[in-house]
């Protein structure tokens, strides 16, 4: 195919342009579902009982996160990966954000002043998650002792309070969780709650940070056997992982047993440099023999 000097010239702009969009989390929708590359080392991530998902910065962990989260990418993924079709999960699963909740989480300073509060920090830490995934799946609860709460009703920065409504309610909301699950296998439903950008938990404030993911996996070390179909996705990086592992305790290694770990190798990554490229532009696009494609 022969080109002319000006659509040479265009097809360099678009290619320059090719990742302007930056990371995962800016990239405009219409954008990120026609480049994400569903690679089949990484789809192992979205098994159910795989609840700690490892990469390095820059992997692709939040990526994996919005497509199964944000764009509803999974059932797209199961029905044209091979691996995917192997998982025990079915399309009908429910992804919810448990982190990061933005406005509805508490900042840095409401974290610190949490946790000087409390009398029991490991307590305070497990708490702290169980209150807020109750928030974040109760559209899908029964128990209405749960929907009047005003664990429920409160803005989401005011951390005490929330938790301390989360603790007179006593049993109430691990029943309610209960129920859930049971329905859900009833169902054969899936409630998935992921955990993103968890280094940026506490912002400054480090030691909040690692109180807060040692939280998180001590609350899910203890209750990821008792539910089946409440599932957590934690995403945390490589480095992290290492070097605050001992720090996170005992916990981590229940979750470590069965994980994922976001790899690269050469093939997947020219085969992504190729999809960006053919998706650059309807230019590119145009240059390429059509292809039925879901994904």
């Amino acid at each position: 195919m022969s080109l002319t000097t000006e659509e040479r010239q265009n097809l360099l702009f678009d290619l320059s342009q090719m990742g302007s969009s930056g990371r995962a989390e800016g990239e405009r929708s219409d954008t990120f579902k026609r480049t994400y590359l569903p690679v089949p080392e990484h789809v192992r991530a979205f098994d159910p009982s795989v609840a700690l998902v490892l990469g390095a910065r820059g992997a692709g962990k939040s990526e994996l996160f919005r497509a199964a989260v944000k764009e509803n990418l999974l059932p797209a993924i199961i029905r044209t990966t091979p691996e995917a079709r192997n998982l025990r999960i079915s399309e009908k699963a429910e992804w919810l954000t448990g982190h990061p909740l933005e406005k509805d989480f508490p900042d840095a300073a409401g974290l610190r002043r949490f946790y000087d509060s409390q009398s029991s920090k490991a307590d305070a830490e497990r708490d702290l998650w169980f209150a807020y995934l109750v928030r974040t799946v109760r559209s899908h609860l029964r128990e209405s002792s749960i929907q009047e709460s005003e664990m429920l009703k409160l803005p989401g920065a005011e951390i005490e309070k929330i938790v301390g409504a989360f603790r007179s309610l006593e049993s109430k909301p691990l029943l309610a969780l209960d129920d859930l699950d049971r329905r859900l296998e009833e169902e054969d439903g899936w409630v998935l709650v992921s955990y993103d950008e968890l280094d940026v938990i506490g912002a400054y404030d480090w030691g909040s940070m690692i109180a807060s993911i040692r939280g998180l996996v001590s609350f899910w070390a203890s209750y990821a056997r008792r539910w089946t179909r409440i599932r957590p996705k934690i995403f945390l990086r490589t480095d992290l992982f290492r070097r605050h592992g001992q720090s996170l305790g005992a916990d981590l290694i229940k979750l470590t047993a069965n994980r994922a770990e976001i790899n690269w190798s050469g093939r997947n990554l020219y085969a992504m440099l190729i999809k960006r490229i053919a998706n650059a532009s309807e230019r590119f696009g145009g240059l390429l023999p059509p292809k039925q494609s879901e994904l």
